[in-house]
């Protein structure tokens, strides 16, 4: 099960990551305050009888944490729960909003990955280890 975090456009200091899975966001792993515990979430959808969301010491301790509840969850919402997933996110990408925003953030002068350094994917990208 591959999960690949990935810091967010508009993080600055390293404490806001999303996590995918397949390509898709399916939640995040954040430290809201300089010194505070680290949060994570599933955004994901469905009904399944774990807890979503957490919070641990560490961004390591978050990202284990997050993998072994995601397995869980994905295992209970099924194959069928993943493909209302993924047609529910279809219809969000196809809403006039969301392209105009996607179509603003390209013609930004950094692509709209908010950093002028380049190749995010390159820098920011972290496979959360396979347990």
């Amino acid at each position: 099960m591959n999960l690949v975090l990935k810091r967010q456009e508009h993080d600055e200091d390293g404490r806001m990551w999303s996590v995918y899975y397949d390509g898709e966001i399916v939640g995040s792993v954040i430290q809201p305050f300089t010194n505070s515990p680290w949060r994570w979430s599933i955004t994901v959808q469905g009904t399944a009888p774990v807890n979503k969301s957490g919070r641990a010491e560490t961004r390591e301790d978050a990202m284990a944490d997050f993998r072994a509840l995601w397995v869980r969850f994905r295992k209970s919402i099924g194959e069928d729960g993943w493909q209302d997933h993924l047609r529910h996110m279809a219809v969000l990408r196809a809403r006039p909003w969301y392209v105009a925003m996607m179509k603003r953030r390209a013609a930004e002068p950094d692509g709209g990955t908010g950093n002028t350094l380049g190749t995010p994917s390159l820098r920011s990208r972290t496979a959360i280890a396979n347990n």
